[in-house]
């Protein structure tokens, strides 16, 4: 029915929206052990849906990360590849994540690093020393988008006190394309650890326009707004 039929038949045409809606809520609430909405605006079916519908949302993610299956691995890559097609430029990319820099010190992955100590500088207000890196293995942390080996080098900063306070990747030509990423982290009163502050990352690619002009791609990324979230799980062995 259009809305200009149930004008016609004394109808408000949003009803039917909020029909389809109670019968959502109702279904979500009875999912989740809750009673029937009693919701007549359209404006409070609406916000009440959306709830319901992010609460659900965030329990399905929670239970993908949760699983560890190779059907909760697969539907991972997929959300990751369907959140990199938002990158600016015209070419897929997906490491580009204020932890990537992280991969290449954590302790699963430092027998194929090799790693050297470097000179001493200034990341904000603090001194650190510049710890450069560079993947020896011929299994590599990130991959082609055809499943080649991708080497990377880069550094991390740290402090006296061993906390990295930033990051820095180098993309090689031979491998993919010319980029970096250069990521800091901060600290915030809402965490007990550092957290990213700022992403600055580049990109030359190795074809250039039509009419002959380089493609040179350049962002910086923000964070803000921290929120934080607790989860509780339980487990029975039988």
């Amino acid at each position: 029915m259009t809305e200009l039929e149930a004008r016609r038949r004394g109808q408000a045409p949003w009803r039917g929206r909020i029909d389809h809606g109670r019968r959502r809520i109702d279904q979500l609430q009875r999912s989740h052990g809750g009673r029937a909405a009693q919701l007549d605006r359209p404006e409070r079916v609406a916000e009440r849906l959306h709830r319901l519908e992010r609460r659900e949302r965030d329990e399905r993610l929670r239970d993908l990360f949760l699983q560890q299956t190779e059907t909760s691995e697969r539907q991972l890559r997929r959300i990751n590849q369907a959140s990199a097609d938002w990158n600016l430029g015209g070419f897929y990319r997906e490491i580009n994540l204020p932890t990537t820099g992280l991969l290449f010190v954590h302790p699963r992955h430092q027998k194929n690093v090799t790693y050297r100590a470097g000179m001493i500088r200034d990341v904000g207000n603090a001194r650190c020393r510049v710890l450069g890196f560079e993947e020896r293995s011929q299994t590599t942390i990130v991959r082609s988008v055809r499943g080649y080996n991708v080497p990377l080098k880069g550094y991390v900063c740290v402090d006296v006190a061993g906390v990295i306070l930033s990051t820095r990747l180098d993309l090689p030509e031979r491998h993919t394309f010319r980029g970096a990423m250069e990521t800091t982290y901060t600290r915030h009163e809402r965490a007990n650890v550092l957290v990213p502050d700022r992403m600055w990352e580049w990109y030359q690619l190795p074809q250039p326009m039509s009419d002959g002009t380089p493609v040179y791609i350049e962002t910086l990324a923000t964070y803000s707004n921290l929120r934080s979230f607790t989860v509780t799980t339980s487990e029975t062995v039988k």
